[in-house]
C-alpha cells in the first residue's frame, strides 16, 4: 500500500497490490531485490558489464524508483485552469512549457556537480537531461512570532554561531565517548556547550535544518560523536527539471523487472540463493538485496541462515528517520516568486521546517512543505485535513493572506507523502544514531557467503542517506559480484549506463 495520497478535501486514492501467486521455481544468474536507484544501478552495471547474464529485478511495489518517486499530474481540468488564471504575482499569464507537472515526493535534489564526479549529475549530463541550479535567490527565514522575515545579516550571524557551537558539541561528544566509553546525542552535546540554545528559536531552527532535515532523525537520537562522518561532492545543488523519473526510467530501460513481487524469505548457502515471494520461488547464483533499513528493522523479511552478527547489530543500531513532504498546487503565486525556499522559525516548533518554491523550476504555482523531526512523528497521528490546515495556517501568517484566500487559491489537489507509513520503506533514510558507528554502515559492504550482497543508501559509509550514495552502493555490489564469478569484466563508466 502506498502512503502518497492524492488529497482533494475528503477524497483519497491508493493503489492495491495483486494477490496472484505462481508456484513454479525460476532460475537466474542474478536477482536484484528492489528497483530503487541502488537496485537499478546494480542491475544496469551488471548488464552492461556482461550482457550474457540472466538478470531479474524484483520490486514489491507497482512502480519503479523506490524513494525516488516522481508523481506526474496530467489532469486536463487543472491545466485548463492554469492557462486561464493568473500565474504570477503581478497578474500576467505565464503558462507552463509542459502539459505535465512533475512532483518528487522522495529524493528531490542532486547534491553536487558533474565536475566533481557526482554520479547522478554525470548520468543526467550523459542523457542530455537538464538539472536546474537551486540558486535563484538565497532562501529566507520567516519568524512566525515577529511576523516578519529575518534579515540576511542576522541569519548569517546565527549560522556562524551555530557552526561554531556544532564543532564544540562534536568535540565534547568525542571527549565523553573517550572518557566514558559511551555516545551521547547531538542535542545533549549542543546543550552541554551552549545551555541557552534551547531558548533561541533561530538556533533551534538550525538544529532542525542542519541535523534533523539532513539526517532524518530527531536531535535527541542522532549521534553526537559520529553524526557527520560522511562525505559530499563539490558543486551547487540542483533540481531535475522533470524530477528523478527520467533518470529512473533510463536506468530501468532494457532490464527485466517484475513488479508487485514481495520477498518474504531469503534462503542462502554457498551454492546460491532461493527467494520465496508472493509469486513463487526464484533461484539465483547471486542476489543483491536493496531492501531499505526500515523494512530490515521490521523483520518483514527473514534470512536463513541469520545474517552475520555485524549486520544484525547494524540493523539494530542504525537510525531510520522520517522526513515527510506535502505538495500544494495553487492557481496563483502569492509568495516572492524568485525565492528558492523559505525556512520557518518560531518559539514553538513550527509544523513546516522548510518550504520549497517550485515556481522558478517549473513555472507552476506550487509549494512543497517539508515536515521533519518531532513534527514528522506527530504527523502520523494527523488526518490529511489536519496536515493541510497546519500548513495553510503557517502560510497565511508568512505571506499576509487569510486562510480563506489560500483555500480558495488551492487547486483542490494536494499530495501528501508519509514515508513512515510506506509498507516497503517504513521511513525516509538512515543516519548514525546514539551508539552507532561508521562500522555499522560498513558492515553491509560485505557479502554473505559470497552469494548475497547488499546495496542501498544505508550501506554507504561515505554517502548515506542520499540518492547518489544508493547509486554508488549498487555499483559496488555489481563490482563485488563480478569478482566472485571470476568475471574479467569491469563495471562500466557511469555515462555508459544511459547511452
Amino acid at each position: 500500500m502506498t502512503s502518497t495520497q492524492w488529497f482533494g478535501r475528503g477524497r483519497s486514492k491508493q493503489s492495491s497490490a495483486t494477490n496472484s501467486k505462481e508456484l513454479r521455481i525460476r532460475a537466474y544468474d542474478i536477482v536484484v531485490i528492489g528497483s530503487g536507484i541502488a537496485g537499478l544501478s546494480a542491475a544496469k552495471h551488471l548488464q552492461k558489464a556482461n550482457s550474457s547474464y540472466k538478470i531479474l529485478v524484483l520490486e514489491a511495489r507497482d512502480r519503479l524508483g523506490g524513494r525516488t518517486y516522481t508523481l506526474v499530474d496530467e489532469d486536463e481540468q487543472h491545466h485548463h485552469r492554469r492557462e486561464n488564471e493568473s500565474m504570477t504575482a503581478n497578474n500576467t499569464s505565464t503558462p507552463s512549457k509542459s502539459n505535465s507537472i512533475y512532483i518528487d515526493m522522495g529524493a528531490t535534489w542532486v547534491h553536487g556537480g558533474k565536475q566533481s564526479g557526482q554520479p547522478i549529475a554525470v548520468l543526467a549530463n550523459a542523457m542530455g537531461y537538464k538539472l536546474m541550479n537551486d540558486n535563484t535567490e538565497d532562501e529566507r527565514l520567516y519568524d512566525l512570532d515577529a511576523r516578519k522575515f529575518i534579515s540576511p545579516q542576522k541569519m548569517e550571524q546565527a549560522q556562524q554561531s551555530f557552526e561554531a557551537t556544532l564543532k564544540k558539541a562534536k568535540k565534547h561528544a568525542k571527549s565523553v565517548e573517550s572518557r566514558r566509553k559511551q555516545d551521547i546525542s547531538i542535542q545533549q552535546a549542543l546543550e552541554s556547550v551552549n545551555p541557552v540554545i534551547v531558548q533561541d528559536p533561530l538556533q533551534q531552527y538550525l538544529i532542525r535544518q542542519w541535523l534533523e532535515f539532513d539526517f532524518g532523525g530527531t536531535a535527541d537520537t542522532i549521534s553526537g560523536a559520529h553524526f557527520d562522518e560522511d562525505s559530499e561532492f563539490h558543486g551547487a545543488d540542483s533540481i531535475p527539471s522533470q524530477g528523478y523519473k527520467p533518470i529512473v526510467e533510463r536506468l530501468a530501460n532494457g532490464l527485466d523487472i517484475q513488479l508487485e513481487t514481495q520477498v518474504s524469505t531469503i534462503d542462502y548457502d554457498t551454492k546460491g540463493v532461493r527467494l520465496f515471494t508472493n509469486r513463487g520461488i526464484y533461484e539465483a547464483k547471486r542476489v543483491v538485496c536493496t531492501i531499505p533499513l526500515g523494512v530490515l528493522k521490521s523483520g518483514a523479511v527473514s534470512f536463513k541462515p541469520s545474517l552475520s552478527e555485524s549486520k544484525q547489530r547494524a540493523i539494530d543500531r542504525l537510525g531510520w528517520g522520517v522526513v515527510n513532504k506535502v505538495a500544494l498546487l495553487f492557481n496563483r503565486v502569492f509568495w516572492p516568486p524568485k525565492q528558492s525556499g523559505f525556512g520557518v522559525v518560531s518559539s514553538e516548533t513550527p509544523f513546516c521546517q522548510y518550504i520549497l518554491n517550485k515556481y522558478p523550476f517549473t513555472q507552476v504555482p506550487m509549494l512543497e512543505a517539508y515536515i521533519v523531526g518531532k513534527q514528522a512523528q506527530r504527523m502520523a497521528d494527523l488526518s490529511n485535513e489536519e496536515v493541510v490546515d497546519n500548513i495553510i495556517h503557517e502560510l497565511s501568517i508568512m505571506f499576509g493572506q487569510t486562510v480563506e484566500m489560500l483555500e480558495d487559491s488551492l487547486i483542490q489537489k494536494i499530495y501528501i507523502q508519509r514515508w513512515e507509513k510506506e509498507e516497503f520503506t517504513r521511513g525516509a533514510y538512515s543516519y548514525a544514531t546514539v551508539g552507532s558507528k561508521a562500522d555499522d554502515f560498513e558492515a553491509f559492504e560485505y557479502s554473505q557467503l559470497k552469494v548475497l550482497f547488499f546495496a542501498g543508501e544505508h550501506t554507504s559509509v561515505d554517502y548515506r542517506g542520499t540518492a547518489h550514495g544508493a547509486f554508488l552502493s549498487g555499483r559496488r555490489a555489481a563490482r563485488d559480484i563480478l569478482s566472485t564469478l571470476e568475471d574479467k569484466s569491469r563495471v562500466p563508466a557511469f555515462s555508459s549506463l544511459v547511452t
